[in-house]
C-alpha cells in the first residue's frame, strides 16, 4: 500500500513529523468516573508550521 503525501493545509509544506500529546493528555471514555480505559493521542504535523494535521488514539481497541 503506498502511503498518502500529506500537504499541510497552512502553509503547504509537505514534510510531516510524528509525536504524542505528553500526559496526562489521554482520551478516556465518556461518563467514567475512575477513567480506566484510555489511551494516549498521536498527532501528526508540520515541521515548517507546526499545524496539527493528523490526531489519532494510539490504541482505540480499549475502548
Amino acid at each position: 500500500m503506498e502511503e498518502k503525501k500529506i500537504i499541510c493545509p497552512v502553509c503547504g509544506y509537505d514534510v510531516m513529523k510524528s509525536g504524542r500529546l505528553n500526559p496526562p493528555a489521554f482520551v478516556v471514555e465518556m461518563n467514567s468516573m475512575l477513567n480506566l480505559k484510555r489511551s494516549e493521542v498521536l498527532v501528526t504535523f508540520c515541521a515548517k508550521c507546526g499545524e496539527i494535521v493528523s490526531m489519532k488514539v494510539a490504541e482505540p481497541y480499549k475502548f
